[in-house]
């Protein structure tokens, strides 16, 4: 089920997207390929601290999340680490 907040967000953004049932899975890319959907397609979320607060980071699920641990010193950092 996807989280109200990334859902609201979405849609004020106008975003399309679908919401797909799947068994538990631990990794976004693995879910991408199951259901026959290319893992730049297929989104994925991390929650990460930033700014002593934690943000919700949403990455295609091809993509790593580059940093050694998951507390950032800035919001921009999550820019930097997604690439």
């Amino acid at each position: 089920m996807i989280a109200s907040r990334l859902k609201n967000f979405l849609e004020q953004e106008g975003t399309q997207y679908l919401t797909i049932q799947h068994s538990v899975a631990y990794y976004a890319s693995e879910i991408a390929r199951v259901a026959h959907i290319h893992s730049k397609e297929f989104a994925k979320t991390l929650i990460v601290k930033a700014d002593d607060r934690r943000v919700m980071v949403v990455l295609a699920a091809s993509q790593k999340w580059s940093g050694k641990s998951n507390v950032l010193d800035s919001r921009s950092d999550c820019k930097e680490r997604s690439r």
